[in-house]
C-alpha cells in the first residue's frame, strides 16, 4: 500500500509540474504580445492589478494565519519585492526588444542561478555531474544567445 502512495504521489506531482510549465510557456507567449502592444510601464502596472484581483479571492482564507505576519517578515517581503520588481522591468523590456524564445531559454535557467545562490549563501554542497550540469546551462545559453544576434 505504501508503494501505491509513492506512485500516486509520483504522478500527481508530474501532473502538477506539466500544468505548470504549460501555464509558464502560455503566459510567457501572452505576456511577450501584451508587452510589445503596451510598452513596460503599462505592463508592469496592469499585471500586479490583475494579479491581485485573482488574489484576492484566497483573502478568506488567510485570516488564520495573519498573526504570524511580524515586522520583520513583512520588511523583509518588501525586500524581497524590489528585487521582484526590478526583474520584472528587466524581463518586459528584453521580451520587447529581443527574440522571446532566446528570453524563454535565459528565464528557464533561473535554478542555475537558484542553486550557485544556495552554494554562497547556504554553503549547499554539489555534486561533480550537478556541476557540470550548471556549466552547460550557462554555455548553452551564451551560445543560444551568441548564435541568434
Amino acid at each position: 500500500m505504501g508503494c501505491e502512495l509513492c506512485y500516486t504521489t509520483l504522478v500527481l506531482a508530474m501532473l502538477f509540474a506539466l500544468v505548470a510549465y504549460l501555464g509558464w510557456g502560455t503566459g510567457d507567449v501572452f505576456g511577450t504580445i501584451a508587452s510589445r502592444r503596451l510598452g513596460v510601464i503599462t505592463m508592469l502596472f496592469w499585471d500586479p492589478v490583475f494579479n491581485l484581483l485573482f488574489l484576492a479571492s484566497f483573502v478568506p482564507f488567510m485570516f488564520k494565519d495573519l498573526h504570524h505576519l511580524t515586522l520583520e517578515t513583512l520588511s523583509i517581503t518588501f525586500f524581497v519585492s524590489l528585487f521582484f520588481v526590478a526583474a520584472s522591468f528587466t524581463l518586459v523590456k528584453a521580451l520587447i526588444v529581443n527574440n522571446a524564445s532566446v528570453m524563454g531559454t535565459i528565464m528557464g535557467s533561473f535554478g542555475a542561478v537558484a542553486v550557485i545562490l544556495s552554494i554562497i549563501f547556504f554553503n549547499e554542497p554539489i555534486t561533480t555531474q550537478q556541476a557540470l550540469a550548471i556549466v552547460t546551462i550557462f554555455l548553452g545559453i551564451v551560445l543560444s544567445t551568441l548564435l541568434n544576434s
